[in-house]
């Protein structure tokens, strides 16, 4: 038995070092394995066309978001005066940032009015802050957070959306906490 949550690294090879490229072991445990939990019907099918798994082997299990924190543990971010979209996770290329930013910056409406807040476990690179003031972007109207659970609850329930613009998701959990929390999602279909 063995679970798959994606196969990422086989649909876009070329964003990762060849070492961190595991195909033929997924395959040759996919070939010893009599069930598979894949989390997601996306991932079955990716497991299927990919792998060349037959579909009876592969049994899907989705994923779920943790449940709610009460509201009275919840931290409310305080340095906000303007409304905000709320970017959550790594910034890798798949999770389409950069994509985002232009789209924002497109919009004069979204550049006079919102403000932009990424909670993540670090800042934002060289080339991502290149990429703000070539965008026309003010100084701190995007903003890195890391936030433990309950600031990110507040985030969420702060936040005038929640933006999701991957490429590439097995399953994608964080739409599912900011819809917990009543935040609007506005995602890709991928």
């Amino acid at each position: 038995m063995t679970t798959i949550y994606d196969a990422l690294h086989e649909k876009f090879p070329e964003l990762f070092p060849a070492a961190q490229l595991k195909t033929a072991e997924k395959q040759a445990s996919f070939d010893r394995s009599d069930l598979i939990f894949s989390i997601s019907h996306h991932t079955k099918q990716d497991t299927i066309e990919l792998f060349k798994v037959p579909e009876e082997k592969i049994k899907v299990v989705h994923l779920a978001a943790d449940p709610p924190i009460p509201e009275n543990q919840i931290v409310y971010p305080q340095e906000f005066a303007r409304p905000f979209f709320l970017f959550v996770g790594i910034r890798m290329q798949h999770k389409n940032f950069n994509r985002f930013i232009q789209a924002f910056a497109s919009s004069t409406r979204l550049m006079s009015d919102f403000d932009i807040v990424s909670v993540a476990s670090f800042g934002f690179s060289k080339e991502e802050k290149q990429l703000f003031k070539q965008s026309g972007l003010r100084e701190n109207q995007v903003r890195h957070v890391n936030a433990d659970d309950p600031l990110l609850a507040g985030y969420y329930k702060k936040a005038h959306a929640f933006v999701y613009p991957s490429i590439y998701e097995g399953f994608g959990i964080p739409p599912l906490e900011a819809m917990a929390y009543g935040c609007p999602v506005v995602c890709s279909n991928s």
